[in-house]
């Protein structure tokens, strides 16, 4: 019993997880198209790291996976910008740096610039061979003795070796080992991932099909009528005053008559971001039709548009000014919600019976 209690508890989060990130991939085109974004590029910011421009408030792996996710689907296009290392344990790109031995892995190196001794080899730090004397520094070989006089003849530089202070040995250089600022485990250099950091461009014109394609009120319309026993229609037809017939997205007719009770449309506003109509040559035009169709019945047909982007202040003021209700696009659940409270609000009681549909 407690096996099952604890898959259930881990599939829930599984599935929360899952929908808290399909619902970050929905906000991220939804800016896209809001500020009219054509590219994504990594930045590198003092005191964070690398980031992607415009995905403030994600950290980086979580940037990567939704840039990643979005380019599978088609709306972006990726080339290499550059390489970076990446922790193997949490993915972070910040680490402290240290000097280790390559003979025993010890970080207890020193280093400095080194004098060889031609004649018997010696090969130390240079102030090892320097010995003071009144008349100035001597450069003296701490092995066999002998003077160093002449570079070149008696003794080279090689340049800067590094001394493990564990097991003494002297070396030409080291290897970086890498500790990670976020979980604070250690890696050598090879034990790092490669983290290739892309350069998106937006395809806008598959971003705007997506906004035209992924309407929901079709699914709203099934969702009311298998769900809540409504009459729902998608697309919906309504013959007007002036024997015009008019189609909605949504069309929610009388249980009974079948006289329509609440029409609905979507708003494709800012198609492609850019040249978008005016929002309130839209919200006229589907006025005008509501209107027109309203004479085809004694209801008063309810009005809602249903937006996937922000309207302007003015478009929100018109709407209202035309009783119609505008509501965001987020998913098909909370719209269903929405429309049975507009459509329940026509009602003195807490049901909409009287409008020949079920109770709420």
């Amino acid at each position: 019993m407690d096996n099952n209690v604890q898959r259930s508890s881990t599939q829930s989060t599984n599935s929360s997880l899952i929908d808290n990130f399909n619902r970050s991939v929905r906000d991220l085109l939804v800016l896209i198209r809001e500020r009219r974004i054509t590219r994504f590029e990594p930045l590198f910011e003092r005191g964070g790291g690398f980031t992607y421009s415009s995905l403030e408030g994600y950290e980086l792996w979580e940037q990567l996976d939704l840039l990643h996710r979005l380019e599978k689907e088609g709306f972006l296009r990726s080339d290499l910008s550059e390489s970076i290392l990446q922790c193997p344990h949490c993915r972070s790109t910040e680490f402290t740096v240290q000097l280790s031995c390559t003979v025993c892995d010890s970080t207890n190196v020193t280093r400095g610039a080194v004098i060889e001794h031609l004649a018997c080899g010696n090969i130390d730090f240079e102030h090892k061979f320097i010995k003071e004397e009144h008349e100035g520094n001597l450069l003296v070989c701490g092995k066999c003795g002998k003077r160093l006089k002449a570079i070149g003849v008696d003794y080279s530089k090689p340049g800067i070796f590094y001394k493990c202070l564990d097991c003494r040995a002297l070396l030409p250089q080291t290897q970086n080992l890498c500790t990670c600022l976020n979980c604070a485990k250690s890696s050598k250099e090879d034990q790092l991932k490669e983290l290739q950091m892309m350069r998106y461009e937006v395809d806008s014109e598959r971003v705007s099909r997506h906004f035209v394609t992924n309407n929901l009120l079709p699914i709203v319309a099934e969702k009311l009528h298998t769900e809540n026993k409504i009459r729902a229609s998608c697309p919906g037809k309504i013959r007007g005053l002036s024997k015009v017939e008019h189609s909605f997205g949504l069309l929610i007719s009388h249980r009974e008559s079948g006289e329509p009770i609440l029409v609905a449309d979507l708003l494709d506003n800012g198609r492609n971001g850019i040249d978008q109509p005016q929002d309130s040559v839209r919200i006229l035009a589907f006025y005008a039709k509501s209107l027109d169709a309203s004479f085809s019945t004694k209801n008063i047909i309810k009005r809602i548009l249903v937006i996937q982007s922000e309207l302007t202040k003015d478009a929100i003021e018109l709407a209202d000014a035309y009783g119609i209700t505008v509501l965001r696009q987020d998913n098909a659940d909370s719209l269903v919600a929405t429309i049975l409270e507009i459509i329940a609000g026509g009602s003195s009681k807490n049901t909409i019976s009287d409008d020949g549909l079920p109770e709420t």
